[in-house]
């Protein structure tokens, strides 16, 4: 994996493919076309002017069946070509320096004015949408190249066509009734994102907290009792393909750390989706959608970056390119993507000067402890491929494949107890401490999807297949005081498949029904090793074990599959033209077997060949409400079920676990057993409105949540960490976001939330460990964000500035609420850019008051309190684009 020079030629040769096509493009708008046109009404000339250029057009909703647009035969300029269709129509086009075509009534204002004009709210929500985007096949730019319009995007938020109902084109987030969040290309690219770090961590109702590479957790609505260690609570999607749970070599939590490179928009799904994305989505669903081929425009980009972070890091650097070819016209395409990011680290390991009392100890037993800056640098190289198949109007295939990689040297983690804010203590791992601690992963993810529309309702059928590797080193010494480390593999490979059916019938019935079916397999090595002087490691082993183990190593083998099965449903019937019921159901059936093999002082013997298994089955069910007294506002009321998977466990009580030999666990009183399906339903209503000519938008939400059989990692005397099914909790809050145009250029964001998620009973087994009242971990009770964006013309070109703020509440990791806490940090972020022709350059400052807060406290060992992940300091950049 530390060898990537195959990936990065196919990257350079993605770079060579958009400059080699760049001087070709350039010359598109001067060219002449066949033009065989009748005339009539304004809409279906527009559509055959677009099919026959790929220039993208845009004219308000009232004017799609003006009648009497003038007919165009023989070869033209497109220029010419409108000046012929719209002769002594009362219309008029203008060509705007975004490269669109803007039709206005002829004593509109000017064509530029009135692109902003029409696209800061001007028209009803989802219908420009629905005339540009969907008709005319804009909004397909990704990430380097949604600089292509930079006016009409202002206020894109009114418009952005979602897919949260998994129906067909979607819909506009103002017309579907649930809390649901989405950011366009164009935001992605305005604000910089290029990790979902970036944007939940600013999403009302959502925390992130990132440990590295691939090591995150994402917690919805203040679903979490254990985000570190326990089985997702949220749902992660890659276009059709579900990448959650892709995390550490340890089997801990995590997803796959996908790159939001030429990313059409992310949508953030709040509350239970049991019904239509199933298990691991109880908080919600996080999707990232990947920009599809075009079928008709050559288009391509490439864009270069440099920063510098500041305190301890150093430089950053990225490079990303996107190419599309129309292979057959309106036929087929290819697209695509590569990029490459090196990240600098920002942390100084400062073993071999300042060591800790663990690493001290560890020392005295031939432990390697070495000073070594640039602790959590990471390289991230990918690409993406994908073609779109399309012979007939109703038929399509598409086709993806997409690669990636990431190094990552060190552990980021800093020690609260060294003087410095980004320091850590931690020895050299390998034999004879000959390497130091990394984290490295590469996910392969090929999805294939084949669509039919009959007219009264379309069949889908996606087929993903995915390969994820990961191998880490750990040092352990400030955890057992002696020089051992954990050395992880892991090889996780799944098929996924979903059929599902979505109607578009005559009349108020409409139904979505789907099967859905998916085979997982996880097969890992995790033993923890001895690092230090080979003479010390028998007395060290009987120094924990009482002289029972002449060694520390103990290896460990697993190997866990699961095959899962469901079949889900929605029938919707529109009981007046104001009020539609909607009611949805999903059965769920799944098996898992775990093989498990092991030796060592930690297991208390030899494990041959354990067999654990675990099969459950059950249903969750959605009832929604949805009243719009008019095109403005919409109310709706929703309760959810949701569910997770449960877990195989052993039954048998490890020695070290069960030194009197009762059968049940010293110090617990309980016996071990299967993690089960935990549940919980959910109580939600909401609104969405849209005032003053849709200058403004405001949505909120309300919800109140029970959560049933959560589970708990608990550390029994023996050290072991023991997951059990216990207690009870509830989670009730509130959501509010608005987007305000303040003037045709100015608009303003803002959102924040406030979660109240508590136990509801004590903790069995243990006590003073969870009580009623405590709060659940990993999640601030509020959260707030606010945006202003301006653009502007300076020396005839494009030009914005953009600030966001972002607060963060404080919440602890610990149900005792004991050690320091993370988050209560306000962070301020600033970014601003031009445009000439088709180079861009933009400057920004992330992290602008050099913010040191904490994002997370380990608690994989039991939440000493003394390691924990900081905030990324001051960083200071420049990236310069070209597209084409």
């Amino acid at each position: 994996m530390r060898g990537g020079w195959r990936i990065r030629s196919f990257i350079c040769c993605i770079f060579a493919a958009c400059f080699s096509m760049s001087a070709a493009f350039a010359q598109s708008a001067e060219n002449r076309y066949e033009f065989h046109i009748e005339g009539g009404a304004l809409g279906p000339v527009m559509e055959q002017i677009h099919e026959a250029t790929g220039i993208q057009l845009l004219f308000s909703y009232d004017l799609v069946d003006f009648d009497g647009v003038n007919a165009v035969n023989g070869q033209y300029t497109v220029q010419e070509a409108m000046t012929i269709l719209l002769h002594d129509t009362g219309l008029t086009s203008g060509l705007t320096e975004s490269g669109m075509i803007v039709i206005t009534r002829e004593n509109s204002a000017n064509a530029q004015n009135r692109e902003d004009e029409m696209a800061s709210g001007k028209v009803k929500k989802g219908l420009l949408a629905s005339v540009s985007a969907l008709i005319f096949g804009m909004g397909s730019q990704g990430s380097v190249l949604a600089q292509d319009s930079e006016n009409d995007a202002i206020s894109e938020g009114d418009v952005i066509v979602v897919t949260a109902n998994r129906r067909g084109n979607g819909s506009s987030i103002q017309d579907t009734p649930i809390s649901v969040t989405a950011i366009s290309a164009q935001d992605i690219q305005r604000r910089g994102l290029v990790e979902l770090d970036d944007f939940l961590r600013t999403t009302p109702g959502v925390n992130f907290q990132d440990r590295g590479s691939s090591q995150n957790s994402i917690v919805i609505r203040g679903i979490a009792s254990d985000p570190q260690r326990e089985r997702e609570a949220v749902g992660v999607y890659f276009g059709e393909t579900p990448i959650t749970g892709l995390g550490s070599s340890g089997g801990l939590a995590g997803n796959a750390d996908m790159k939001l490179v030429d990313i059409e928009r992310i949508e953030v799904l709040r509350g239970p989706q049991g019904t239509l994305f199933g298990a691991g989505s109880m908080g919600g669903t996080v999707r990232i959608l990947p920009a599809s081929p075009d079928l008709q425009n050559y288009e391509g980009g490439l864009m270069a970056g440099y920063s510098h972070t500041g305190e301890l890091g150093g430089d950053n650097t990225n490079l990303q390119g996107v190419v599309n070819i129309p292979v057959i016209e309106d036929k087929l395409a290819v697209r695509a993507v590569g990029y490459w990011y090196d990240n600098s680290g920002y942390i100084d390991n400062v073993a071999g000067s300042a060591p800790t009392a663990g690493v001290t100890a560890s020392t005295a037993s031939g432990g390697a402890a070495e000073n070594e800056g640039d602790i959590g640098s990471e390289e991230y190289v990918g690409f993406r491929v994908s073609a779109l198949w399309r012979p007939t109007p109703e038929f399509e295939l598409n086709l993806s494949h997409s690669y990636q990689e990431i190094e990552q040297n060190g552990i980021p983690e800093i020690d609260t107890t060294l003087s410095g804010a980004f320091e850590q203590s931690r020895l050299n791992t390998g034999p004879l401490g000959s390497r130091s601690e990394f984290s490295d992963n590469s996910i392969n993810l090929t999805n294939l999807v084949a669509s039919y529309n009959f007219g009264w309702g379309t069949v889908i059928n996606s087929n993903s297949w995915i390969s994820y590797d990961t191998q880490s080193d750990l040092d352990l010494a400030n955890t057992f005081f002696a020089p051992m480390y954990f050395e992880g593999s892991a090889e996780t490979s799944v098929f996924v498949e979903e059929f599902r059916f979505v109607s578009s019938f005559d009349g108020p019935f409409q139904i979505l029904a789907g099967i859905y079916y998916e085979e997982k397999e996880f097969e890992a090595e995790f033993p923890i090793l001895w690092s230090g002087d080979p003479a010390f490691e028998a007395a060290t082993a009987g120094a924990f074990s009482g002289g029972a183990f002449t060694s520390v190593t103990t290896i460990q083998d697993s190997l866990n599959k699961t095959d899962q099965l469901a079949f889900f449903g929605e029938l919707s019937y529109d009981v007046t033209d104001q009020i539609t019921a909607t009611f949805g159901v999903r059965h769920f059936e799944y098996d898992q077997v775990n093989l498990f093999d092991g030796s060592g002082l930690f297991l208390g013997g030899v494990i041959d060949n354990r067999v654990l298994r675990n099969s459950e089955n059950g249903q969750t069910y959605k009832a929604n409400i949805t009243y719009e007294p008019s095109d403005d506002v919409l109310l709706y009321a929703q309760w959810a079920e949701g569910f997770r998977l449960g877990e195989p466990r052993s039954e048998e009580v490890l020695g070290i676990c069960d030194l009197d030999m009762d059968g049940l666990i010293d110090g617990l009183g309980v016996a071990p057993t299967s993690l089960n399906s935990d549940e919980l339903e959910s109580f939600e209503i909401g609104f969405k409105t849209s005032i003053a000519d849709d200058r403004v938008t405001i949505n909120g939400a309300l919800y109140h949540i029970n959560w049933d059989g959560i589970p708990v990692t608990i550390i029994p005397p023996c050290g072991i960490r023991t997951p059990l099914n216990a207690g009870e909790s509830k989670s009730q809050g509130v959501e509010l976001e608005a987007r305000i145009l303040l003037t045709d250029n100015l608009i303003w964001d803002l959102g924040g939330s406030y979660v109240e998620a508590q136990l509801t009973e004590d903790i069995p087994f243990v006590t003073g460990f969870g009580a009623d009242g405590d709060d659940l971990l990993g999640s601030p009770d509020f959260n707030f964000n606010t945006a202003l964006e301006y653009r502007f013309s300076i020396a005839g070109m494009d030009a914005f500035a953009r600030g966001d703020y972002a607060y963060v509440g404080e919440y602890f990791h610990n149900f005792n609420e004991t050690g320091p806490a993370s988050g209560d940090y306000h962070q301020v972020n600033l970014k601003a850019g031009a445009r000439i022709e088709n180079v861009s350059i933009e400057v920004f400052v992330t992290n602008l008051t050099d913010a040191d807060e904490f994002t997370w406290v380990e608690t994989v060992f039991g939440g000493t309190g003394t390691g924990a992940y900081r905030l990324r300091p001051r960083t200071i950049g420049v990236n310069v684009g070209l597209d084409f």
